[in-house]
């Protein structure tokens, strides 16, 4: 919880590395300790950190996840503010084009 605390501190204080680097030591301790719901909120400020430091395809990997992990908790709100961060990735990454195969 302490880790946790330190890495949202660190968000507003805009330094993203040490809240990245908090974030994922509560995430640590959090499953370490057998508290998932700590676990999953953890984990999405770390995705949160991960996206405001531009790596969005990493952030959409742990987004689902975050997800994953809320709806496995019955948390309906949390789960719906993980699938928002999900969709607002999805958008925001470019999508691969399907690209018809060259006959020889």
């Amino acid at each position: 919880l302490a880790s946790h605390t330190v890495a949202q501190g660190n968000m507003l204080l805009g330094e993203l590395d040490y809240a990245l680097q908090a974030a994922m030591q509560a995430v640590v301790l959090a499953r370490e300790a057998g508290d998932p719901f700590g676990e999953a909120a953890a984990l999405h400020t770390a995705t949160h950190a991960v996206v405001r430091k531009g790596r969005y395809g990493e952030g959409l990997r742990m987004a689902r996840e975050t997800k994953a992990l809320f709806k496995k908790l019955g948390n309906k709100e949390m789960e719906s503010g993980a699938q928002r961060m999900v969709e607002r990735l999805e958008e925001a990454l470019p999508q691969k084009a399907v690209v018809p195969p060259t006959v020889f």
